[in-house]
């Protein structure tokens, strides 16, 4: 068997679930097994040095990803389409793996037509439910080459779900749920973040993740104004993103600034710390009126391995990874009463919250990324074999 994965989100840097998924799915694979086309990104000649499989880097992907013009953005699909075709060819790859719907997902069915190959798929779960948002050509022309796949590995039942209602057979979906981060998961790297003394005497909410809006910290903000019955309540924010802005005026303009921290530049032994530090960990998403909503929810799973308990938003794949009333509290993402009382239930019960805890250190470890990526592996064979029996000569 020999893959060629298609995706422009791949590592440096680890930003963003997807980017961890794709690259922890990976690791059983060698090089004679896996070539990673993707885009170039500070670092990377020294990050693909150390991994098992070949990493093919090229700026094309760049721009057809990046905001510009039109023809820019054509001249990229045209050369990424040229290079893996070329790829194909010279690193004798019999399986296309495409990792994201557009426009990898027409683009390997072309190339599948064109080669031979098969053609698989991983659908994470925002590019399909957001589909109608994008152009009708461009959402039949997606589709139909996704219900020709041979395999569509997603990650929760809700995309399990989403992927049936838009006529994948169910025969065809494998699902391979994510696994925790171990980059935030090892007691063994913990460093304290400059200015982590004034948060040691306070009780701590965290939320960890992309600063946008379906991510549900203006939410959390919100319901801080009403938690007043908690004094030594302080919300730290981690993370990086376009809401950046509008969550520094939310603060100010709520007369928060004494009791939330945002935090852009944490390093992975910082956010550790955090992790290890918060009472409650709270992440109330919500789906956002184009379809855009959490596909799984690996920070629940990261929260999970230190202990603690969590609060998401019964929104997409997320109640796969918070078992409601076990591991944490599921709320509507848009409620501020609903989000405020749960956390208020948490900060009460000391030890509903120590049990819940306990249960997500279970969860958490229920699957391995090892097992998950020996998994991809195991089908993506089942694929060549399949092939193979049916153009036995190559």
């Amino acid at each position: 068997m020999k893959c060629l994965f298609i995706n422009p989100d791949f590592p440096p840097p680890f930003i963003g679930g997807s980017v961890v998924y794709y690259y922890q799915i990976h690791q059983a694979f060698s090089r004679d097994e896996l070539v990673v086309m993707t885009a170039k990104a500070p670092g990377d000649a020294e990050f693909d040095s150390a991994l098992p499989y070949k990493v093919v880097r090229t700026d094309c992907m760049c721009w057809s990803s990046s905001i510009g013009p039109k023809w820019r953005k054509l001249i990229g699909l045209w050369s990424q389409f040229l290079l893996a075709r070329r790829i194909i060819r010279d690193e004798g790859v019999d399986v296309i793996h495409v990792g994201q719907m557009y426009p990898g997902m027409a683009m390997g069915r072309l190339l599948s037509l064109l080669t031979g190959c098969l053609c698989v798929v991983t659908v994470l779960g925002e590019e399909l439910t957001s589909i109608e948002s994008v152009g009708w050509l461009r959402r039949q022309s997606v589709l139909s080459a996704l219900c020709k796949a041979v395999r569509v590995f997603t990650i929760s039942r809700c995309t399990q779900k989403a992927l049936i209602d838009r006529g994948v057979h169910a025969d065809r979906i494998v699902m391979l749920p994510p696994s925790m981060d171990p980059r935030k998961c090892n007691l063994a790297i913990v460093q304290e973040p400059a200015g982590a003394e004034m948060l040691k005497c306070r009780r701590i909410l965290l939320t960890v993740g992309r600063l946008s809006l379906r991510k549900g910290q203006d939410m959390v903000l919100k319901a801080m104004v009403t938690l007043t019955e908690y004094p030594g309540l302080h919300y730290v924010i981690v993370g990086q993103g376009d809401e950046e802005v509008r969550l520094r005026q939310m603060v100010t303009e709520l007369g928060l600034g004494e009791k939330v921290t945002l935090v852009t530049n944490a390093s992975e032994s910082e956010v550790a710390w955090f992790y290890k530090n918060c009472e409650i960990f709270v992440h109330p998403n919500r789906t956002l009126a184009n379809g855009d909503t959490e596909g799984f929810g690996i920070v629940f799973l990261e929260a999970g391995f230190w202990g603690k308990p969590v609060i998401g938003g019964n929104a997409g794949g997320v109640p796969d990874a918070v078992e409601d009333g076990v591991t944490g509290i599921l709320v509507n993402g848009l409620d501020t009463s609903a989000l405020g009382h749960a956390i208020r239930r948490l900060l009460d019960n000391s030890d509903l919250a120590r049990e819940m805890g306990q249960n997500g250190i279970r969860k958490c470890l229920e699957g391995s990324w090892v097992s998950r990526s020996s998994e991809l592996r195991r089908h993506l064979e089942e694929v060549s074999t399949a092939r193979t029996a049916a153009f036995p000569s190559g």
